[in-house]
């Protein structure tokens, strides 16, 4: 495991496996967990072996879930994956797959509103600001900016000043 997000009703926890580029549902029982499911993060399974995960994020409302991948073999599948999330059965719904236009994508936030992310292409020390579509789970490239060492963690504050 990698990381983890919890719903806000803290029933499920959602983990991402970075080795088998995998992301897990769980449900807590009071006494521990039980696995809900299991899914890839590459639509195309053939290229999940060349792919980590590397981060995992749960959209405001709880009802989208968001896990980057990292292409170690520089071929190019460097993507944000999107799941619609069931906030009942803690059950995940593949909806897209987004190529992120750069290399390694370490981190990502959205911006307060949940429409435009910012992504660190670890390995071109880029930053990325990208619109999101929650209906298509579709990322677009607004704008990529240089001169970054490693750009590997974002949070906004909130109206309470709250990152």
């Amino acid at each position: 495991p990698r990381h983890a997000g919890f719903q806000k009703n803290g029933k499920f926890p959602y983990v991402i496996f970075e080795l088998l580029n995998y992301v897990a549902s769980y449900r807590y029982t009071g006494e521990g967990f039980e696995l809900v499911e299991m899914r890839t993060l590459i639509a195309d399974p053939k290229f999940n072996k060349d792919c980590k995960a590397s981060a995992i994020k749960l959209s405001e409302d709880g009802t989208q879930l968001f896990c980057s991948n990292r292409d170690m073999t520089l071929t190019g599948r460097d993507t944000i994956t999107v799941f619609n999330v069931d906030p009942d059965t803690g059950r995940m719904e593949f909806l897209s797959e987004s190529a992120v236009g750069g290399r390694f994508p370490r981190d990502f936030a959205f911006m307060p509103g949940g429409r435009f992310a910012l992504v660190g292409l670890k390995r071109q020390g880029q930053i990325g600001s990208y619109a999101y579509d929650g209906n298509t789970g579709k990322f677009t490239l607004v704008k990529k900016m240089d001169g970054f060492h490693r750009p590997l963690y974002f949070a906004f504050r909130t109206a309470w000043g709250q990152a």
